[in-house]
This record gives structure tokens, sequence and C-alpha cells, in this order.
């Protein structure tokens, strides 16, 4: 989340992380027994961007890093017929979007 000051300078500051935000979705979506579909992003690597911001678009690509390797984890831990292939694509996806 970009949050603008008195200033009106964007600072990268959510008030809930992206990383407690899936958590807490995992944690939900995961008691469907007919298994979920979960879209994360993380908008202050696009909202700082356009800000020139580049202290905060770290700050945000390590937001989502972290939150990756949580969901990963949790993919490796709840181990179903496409969770290894599901992951695959996650990793593809983490990679494409950090260059």
């Amino acid at each position: 989340m970009v949050d603008y000051g008195p200033d009106g300078v964007g600072k990268y500051a959510p008030s809930v992380s992206l990383l407690q935000m899936a958590n807490e979705a995992l944690d939900t979506l995961s008691a469907n027994p007919r298994g979920f579909f979960l879209f994360l992003e993380e908008e202050g690597i696009d909202g700082m961007s356009h800000e020139n911001n580049a202290h905060a678009v770290i700050d945000a690509g390590r937001a989502l890093d972290a939150t990756v390797a949580a969901v990963r984890e949790f993919v490796l831990a709840h181990p179903d017929d496409g969770a290894r292939r599901r992951l695959r694509a996650l990793k593809v996806r983490a990679e494409l979007t950090s260059r």
C-alpha cells in the first residue's frame, strides 16, 4: 500500500503486510475440501515505481519475496496431486517479476 504523507511523498507502508494477508487467506481457503486458487499481488511495486522511489520498490519486492517463500512452504506442507506443478509455476512467476 502506498501511503502519501502530508508532504505528498509516497511511502511503502502497508497497514497489514502481504505476508499476513497471504497467511490468513491460506488458513481460510485451505479449509475448502474442493481446493482453492489464490492470487497474490504486491501493489507497492507498481505504486512506488510510478513515484520513482527505488528504495520503496525494493522494500515491496522483499515483501513479495518473503510471501512467495511462505506460500512455497505451505504448498510443500500440504501436497496434493497438483501442488508440485503449481509450486513450479509460482517459482517461475516470482523469478520473472524479480527481473
